[in-house]
Formats: structure tokens, C-alpha cells, sequence
């Protein structure tokens, strides 16, 4: 299982929603403070857990889109492998 997580400014928080959601059917959004240069700003996690091997297209795409749309830099993105797994009711 590969957990990813996207930094990013919140801005256009429903937006960013709906753009991941079109290519991974769950993933959570946490919102917080970041700071950048010293300076503290609003700020969103998007974190995604998959088993998806082709995920890293899909995840430069979204940053690529983030980027544009939020007029940012970058958005940086954690990949962490792990030990995480989905368990069924009776599995």
C-alpha cells in the first residue's frame, strides 16, 4: 500500500475535491497551517492510500492542475509506503 500526501494552499478547497476524486474513488482532506518562508498560511493535506501501482501518473497530474489553477510553485507530495490495508466486515 502506497499513502500519498499532497500539500497545498486551501484555496479552492471544492475544486481540488472534485479534481481528485476523478481519479481515486476515496482519499481524506485535512485542513491546517503551513508556513512557507516563515509566514503561516491556510493549508490542505490530501492524503490517499492505494495499491494502484500506476497512482504517480495520476498524482502529477492533480499537482500539475493544483499548480496552474492555484497559481502556486509547487505542491509537495509525500510517498510513503506501508503497511496500511483495507479490512472488510468479516475479512
Amino acid at each position: 500500500m502506497t499513502l500519498y500526501r499532497l500539500h497545498t494552499q486551501n484555496k479552492r478547497k471544492k475544486w481540488i475535491c472534485e479534481l481528485v476524486s476523478e481519479y481515486f474513488a476515496g482519499f481524506s482532506v485535512i485542513e491546517q497551517v503551513g508556513y512557507w518562508k516563515g509566514k503561516p498560511e491556510k493549508s490542505l493535506c490530501i492524503e490517499i492510500a492505494t495499491e494502484n501501482a500506476g497512482a504517480a501518473v495520476f498524482i502529477k497530474k492533480i499537482c500539475k492542475a493544483i499548480c496552474g489553477l492555484n497559481e502556486q510553485e509547487s505542491v509537495l507530495v509525500q510517498k510513503i509506503e506501508c503497511g496500511t490495508q483495507f479490512n472488510t466486515i468479516g475479512g
